[in-house]
């Protein structure tokens, strides 16, 4: 070959190379463009419906002790009107008999939640997704920004949610063993960015003699100290947030467990420390509703413990803890969720995602498209049931709410159909995360339940531990690369 050939193969290479990168770029442009046009479409929706929220707390207006369960007629305009500004197309369902079967504010509050919490549950969905493509500095600090808004108008549907159950009748708390030291440190770890971001100091300090497995309700304990350990970052703005843990035996077998939160930051007036942990006060400017330190005083409380502030104004707080935590008779076992592995199996793992939320379907889809999965997406609960029956999946995620045939009800068909045979693991996907939301779910014939927004570790943890030896999440050659990397 002479030099000038040379030179045509050289420039041909090198426009080929560049007609792939360029079409590369445009197709990240058009799946962030996709993406952000979903985030937009969401974020109207969950504007539409902010003012029915409020609306529905004031008429439910029970369990904040301002007036009574609503009527039956009220109940249903408001329902409507939720599910007009969310599904345009959706046939009212107040002629329908059994649909509306709870009149409590309480149970009116908790559908309330769900159908605001699925627009939001999506819309963090979508933010995860942006902030995987290529962005700029700007892009990533407003996908960031529309995930943590997002998850912050969760955190409040969920905080109203609860605060209604507890003033109506009290939430159910977990008595199952679990290991305190990772709990702690799992805290540490989902809070460290935001510690990072604004150059403070994330310091975790646990008695080395305390043991590390108790039995309690580790979902509720969680909750209680994300809030005060969200609370020290959120008005830190320079210094540092400690958590500290320690123990004394109160009787044979039992820990009064004592967990302290002190920061560096803006203190607490005097006057405020008084009220700091009442229902709607707000002792500083973008506090939110005032009901995070409400909510973890009653959840304390029912633990059968005790919360305390201690605080002057510029001089940092101090917010603890104390909880009776029986000790675990036996360790923890930790499961092996990192398990995406290829087990000599001949075919990919089969899935059936019940999801009737368009949005949701394409963020499920998005998470799990590196993985060796054959996904089929049912939009009803009545397509659950017939493609389960000629698809065969190796596991279902089924949606709870919605229209026509709910997810309770598919799973139970499918439990009757499948009378006999191999029981075929059914996950539950909710908005919903108080462990009393999930037992009718369970007692329906479903296995297990993951919260929305969805995430990905979770959701390829649940199907590497079901994946049959039959079957792989993980192709061969990927898994090969994998372990050769």
């Amino acid at each position: 070959m002479n030099v000038i050939d040379q030179l045509n193969v050289e420039r041909q290479a090198r426009g080929v190379a560049q007609s792939a990168r360029t079409a590369k770029r445009q197709a990240v442009i058009s799946e962030q463009e996709t993406l952000v046009g979903r985030a937009l479409g969401l974020a109207g929706e969950i504007d539409q419906q902010a003012p029915l929220l409020a609306q529905a707390v004031t008429w439910a207006g029970g369990p904040f002790g301002v007036g009574g369960p609503m009527d039956r007629p009220s109940a249903m305009t408001l329902l409507d009107a939720i599910l007009a500004a969310r599904k345009p197309n959706t046939a009212s369902p107040s002629g329908q008999s059994g649909w509306f079967p709870f009149l409590d504010p309480s149970s009116f509050l908790a559908h309330i939640a769900h159908e605001i919490a699925t627009p939001i549950t999506g819309l963090i969905g979508l933010a995860d997704l942006l902030c995987d493509t290529p962005l700029n500095a700007e892009q990533r600090v407003f996908a960031d920004t529309i995930k943590s808004g997002a998850t912050a108008a969760l955190a409040l549907t969920h905080d109203i949610l609860d605060f209604a159950k507890i003033k109506a009748h009290g939430l159910s708390l977990l008595a199952q063993p679990f290991d305190l030291d990772n709990l702690i440190q799992d805290i540490a770890t989902l809070m460290q960015p935001v510690a990072r971001a604004k150059a403070l100091c994330l310091l975790v300090d646990i008695d080395p003699h305390l043991p590390r497995h108790f039995v309690g309700d580790p979902i509720r304990l969680r909750q209680v100290v994300t809030n005060l350990v969200g609370n020290a970052v959120k008005f830190t703005k320079r210094g540092h947030v400690k958590i500290s843990v320690v123990g004394l035996e109160a009787e044979a077998g039992v820990q009064q467990v004592h967990i302290t939160v002190e920061d560096t930051g803006i203190g607490i007036a005097p006057n405020d420390l008084d009220k700091i942990f009442d229902p709607f006060h707000q002792a500083a400017p973008n506090a939110g509703l005032g009901l995070g330190l409400t909510l973890a005083r009653r959840l304390v409380d029912q633990m059968g413990g005790a919360i305390w502030a201690d605080s002057e104004t510029g001089q940092g707080s101090r917010f603890g803890i104390r909880v009776p935590l029986p000790i675990a008779d036996t360790p923890v076992m930790q499961l092996e969720t990192s398990a995406l592995r290829q087990e000599s199996t001949p075919r990919p793992m089969r899935i059936l995602a019940v999801e009737d939320n368009r949005t949701n379907q394409l963020v499920f889809q998005k998470m799990v498209r590196d993985l060796a999965v054959d996904v089929v997406f049912a939009n009803t609960g009545g397509e659950a049931v017939e493609i389960f029956q000629s698809f065969k999946p190796d596991l279902i995620f089924m949606d709870i709410a919605m229209p026509q045939m709910n997810g309770c009800q598919a799973t139970q068909i499918i439990r009757q159909i499948e009378a006999g045979r191999t029981r075929l693991p059914i996950i539950a996907l909710t908005a919903l995360s108080a462990q009393e939301d999930h037992a009718p779910v369970l007692a329906a014939g479903m296995d297990r339940c993951l919260t929305k927004p969805l995430q990905k570790a979770a959701l390829r943890a649940v199907m590497a531990e079901f994946c049959p030896k039959t079957a792989y999440v993980m192709s061969p050659a990927a898994q090969l690369g994998r372990v050769s990397a």
